[in-house]
């Protein structure tokens, strides 16, 4: 019999509701984990627990085979929420969940060994999140979303160019994606040879347009691994011979402030 935990990790700008009534959306990964049988949904941001009822984690575990025997699959989707009880830090709360959308399961957890198998389980999934994005807020949203972070470092470059305030200017153009290296990525991607050097991997990636493979590859993804956990590092340009980290850390002029 499955025990219910729903485990929710909220972004830094959002405090938990203290209202028993409202409802709001997250971004999270639900799962059921082997052996204890706790159900979770992980939302990443902060530690905090909420508890569904029966018929909530019934409704969830509609969009994917939440008790697969040997395997440990994992659902990524914004998930609506209702708290029927005030919130009470470090306890769990309970709620009923009310919606469910942009599913994207992963067969198994914790994210599988190799690299290839790390970059073959996200290129299917995030370009086609980048692809409905309207604006760099959406994607950065992604990104949290994914459950292959960012290493500190990184992430960190992102928000504070993020956070530039008119009549500064991003160093990234609005409309491009980082992670691509495309202000219009393509439907599907491809990763290409993939070396190994002092822990950490560099692997290309290339851009699959009308099933033909890019000649060179888009971009060329840098990343390690911590126990069972990938990071991303860094993203190269072949192309323009750059890289994420060498743009964001590019002087800017001294004309305003972040937030």
């Amino acid at each position: 019999m499955r025990t219910i935990l729903l485990c929710l990790v909220l972004s830094p700008a959002l405090v938990p509701l203290t209202s028993a009534q409202a409802c709001f959306q997250i971004h999270g990964r639900a799962m059921e984990y082997r052996g204890d049988g706790f159900f979770a949904i992980w939302h990443i941001g902060t530690h905090h627990i909420f508890s569904p009822d029966a018929d909530s984690a019934d409704f969830v575990c509609k969009y994917f085979d939440c008790e697969s025997g040997d395997r440990q699959p994992a659902l990524f989707a914004e998930f609506t929420i209702c708290p029927t009880e005030p919130f009470v830090k470090g306890a769990a709360q309970m709620v009923k969940v009310t919606a469910v959308s942009h599913p994207f399961v992963v067969p198994d957890w914790p994210p599988q060994a190799s690299p290839r198998e790390f970059l073959n389980d996200f290129l299917p999934w995030y370009p086609r999140h980048a692809r409905s994005s309207s604006s760099r807020t959406d994607w950065q949203k992604t990104t949290w979303l994914i459950h292959w972070d960012m290493r500190g470092h990184l992430a960190e470059l992102l928000e504070a160019d993020a956070a530039v305030e008119p009549p500064c200017k991003s160093v990234l153009p609005p409309e491009f994606d980082p992670l691509l290296n495309s202000t219009q990525p393509a439907e599907h991607y491809e990763t290409g040879s993939i070396e190994q050097r002092n822990g950490r991997y560099r692997a290309e990636i290339y851009r699959v347009t009308d099933g033909k493979r890019s000649d060179a590859p888009d971009v060329i993804a840098d990343f390690a691994k911590q126990g069972y956990r990938w990071f991303f590092l860094n993203f190269e340009y072949p192309i323009s011979r750059t890289d994420l980290v060498a743009m964001l850390k590019a002087p800017k002029s001294a004309c305003g402030r972040s937030r």
